[in-house]
């Protein structure tokens, strides 16, 4: 049925039905409000993607790597303009005490190995990053038994935007190699994964694609 209204004179009138999806809309005091289109506006999550990885993996690397492919992020925009919101929790352990591992998230379309992020700027043999840590030094009964979670999240709008696939990937790098040692993902550092103190832990990546290009 139709909305009752009243016209500028108090006399009772009514709102013609619109259209699916449409909504009752103001048109100004004098007017009778009408059904239109929705406005468009910016912020609405367009689509979720999320990968969790479950298994468990190390690498020792200098250079910008791959954790593992299993917390890539696979997406297809739904729209050419969107911006992108990620958000993760990477679960690490160290092999050793004193040293460090930096990470970041990179964009096929930009480079396997280049963060999407700003690094903090390397300083001499230090190695710069978005998000970080560091084991404790010269304590490496603490270290064996080190789980630390990681958090990485931030707003990234492509400069070179379109409705193309990306892979959002995240990727990590260690200190010098005088002082580097391996990285575990979801494991502890030398400590046997199936001790009984031991602990485990799943990891994860999840990309909202933003509706029209707001950040």
């Amino acid at each position: 049925g139709e909305l009752i209204t009243y016209d500028t004179s108090g006399d009772p009138t009514t709102v013609p039905t619109g259209s699916s999806g449409e909504v009752l809309t103001s048109n100004g005091a004098g007017t009778t409000p009408t059904f239109q289109a929705a406005a468009g506006g910016g912020g609405a999550v367009l689509k979720v993607v999320n990968a969790t990885y479950t298994g468990s993996t190390s690498i020792n690397t200098g250079s910008w790597t791959a954790v593992n492919s299993n917390l890539d992020v696979v997406i297809t925009p739904t729209a050419s303009d969107s911006s992108f919101y990620i958000e993760g929790t990477i679960w690490v352990g160290l092999g050793n005490h004193d040293t460090g591992y930096v990470f970041n998230i990179s964009d096929s379309q930009v480079g396997s190995t280049t963060g999407i992020f700003s690094n903090k700027a390397d300083n001499g043999s230090a190695v710069g990053g978005y998000a970080a840590i560091h084991s404790s030094p010269s304590e490496g009964n603490y270290d064996d038994y080190l789980l630390e979670p990681i958090p990485i999240s931030g707003f990234y709008t492509p400069a070179s935007n379109n409705g193309s696939v990306r892979t959002f990937t995240l990727i990590a790098r260690g200190v010098s190699s005088s002082a580097r040692s391996t990285l575990h993902i979801n494991i502890q550092g030398p400590v046997n994964p199936s001790a009984d103190r031991a602990v485990l832990a799943c990891s994860n990546l999840t990309v909202w694609e933003i509706a029209n290009g707001i950040f």
